[in-house]
């Protein structure tokens, strides 16, 4: 079996056949682990698992098995309207 590598389709997203896995950055991701989101919108951690526990029920999250993921439109328009700190 040939192993095939196939590198920048476009200058930010990577297909490696090996692992069937494409890397899409995280700017460009509908969805975000809350690590994700913590370090893409300078938010602590802890802060956003706070802010998920204070609203379990709100429009921008999902829970995939155990873990929360961030709607990142959705939570983009809540830090709009919300006072974090």
């Amino acid at each position: 079996m040939q192993e095939i590598e196939i590198e920048n389709i476009t200058e930010t997203t990577e297909i490696k056949t090996q692992n069937k896995q494409l890397v899409i950055p995280v700017w460009e991701r509908y969805l975000m682990t809350v690590l994700e989101a913590s370090e893409y919108y300078h938010i602590g951690e802890n802060k956003l698992r706070s802010v998920i526990d204070t609203h379990p029920d709100a429009e921008f999250l999902i829970m995939n098995g155990n873990r929360y993921l961030i709607k990142k439109k959705k939570f983009e328009e809540y830090l709009e309207c919300a006072t974090l700190l």
